[in-house]
C-alpha cells in the first residue's frame, strides 16, 4: 500500500537529479516508492535492485497517474549476492549505458548485500568501496545521474546527499544538510496548495 496520496509524491519532483552521484537515505517505504517515480518520470532508466525491493505494481501505478506508458522502457536487473551486484556494475552497466542511454540509474538499498555470513568481512569492505567507486567513475564518464539508496551510508564518495523521511503528517527532505519541510496532502484533496519551511 503506498503511503503518500499522489499529489504528496509530486514533492519528489523538488529532489535534484543533473548528472551527479547521490545518495538518498531514508525510510525504507519512501525510498522504494521514490525509486518508483523517479523510474517511470525519467524513463528510459535502469534500476539495480540490490534490496530485493522493486514492487512492478508500484511502478504500474506511477505509469497510470502521470499517463505515462513507459513500462517496457525500465530496466530492471536484480543482485541476490555480493558477487552480482559486482558483475552488473563493473561487468554489464557501462555497456547498457552505451546501449540504451538510460537518463536516470538506481543502486536500491545498496548496502544490503554486504551484511553476509558467508563472505569474509574483508572481502566484503573491500568491494563495498570498489562498486561505490567505480559507480562514481561511471557517473562522471557518462555524465548520468546515477542515485544509490540507502538506509544509511557513511561513504563520503558521494557528490550529494539527499534524505527522504516522513514525521507524522510531514515530508522532510534533505538536501546537504539542508532540510525542507512538507504538509502530506490527504487522499481527497483535489489541489496542491504547497507550503515549505526551510532550515539552514
Amino acid at each position: 500500500m503506498l503511503q503518500f496520496s499522489f499529489h504528496s509524491m509530486q514533492y519528489f519532483d523538488e529532489v535534484p537529479s543533473e548528472p551527479h552521484f547521490y545518495l538518498i537515505e531514508g525510510d525504507p517505504h519512501v525510498l522504494t516508492e521514490f525509486t518508483s517515480y523517479f523510474l517511470v518520470k525519467r524513463a528510459p532508466s535502469l534500476l539495480l535492485d540490490g534490496g530485493n525491493s522493486f514492487d512492478p505494481f508500484t511502478l504500474s501505478f506511477f505509469c497510470r497517474k502521470l499517463e505515462m506508458d513507459t513500462m517496457e522502457n525500465v530496466f530492471v536487473s536484480r543482485a541476490f549476492t555480493v558477487f552480482q551486484l559486482k558483475m552488473l556494475i563493473i561487468d554489464h552497466l557501462p555497456s547498457f549505458i552505451k546501449k540504451n542511454r538510460p537518463s536516470i540509474v538506481f543502486v536500491s538499498f545498496f548496502s544490503n548485500l554486504f551484511r553476509s555470513d558467508d563472505v569474509e568481512e574483508e572481502i566484503l569492505t573491500i568491494l563495498y568501496k570498489k562498486l561505490l567507486f567505480r559507480l562514481k567513475e561511471t557517473e562522471r564518464r557518462y555524465k548520468i545521474p546515477i542515485m544509490v539508496t540507502d538506509r544509511k551510508n557513511n561513504s563520503t564518495l558521494f557528490d550529494c546527499r539527499i534524505g527522504l523521511h516522513m514525521k507524522r503528517n510531514t515530508f522532510l527532505l534533505s538536501v546537504d544538510q539542508k532540510t525542507f519541510r512538507y504538509p502530506l496532502v490527504p487522499p481527497d484533496q483535489k489541489t496542491l496548495d504547497c507550503w515549505r519551511e526551510y532550515h539552514g
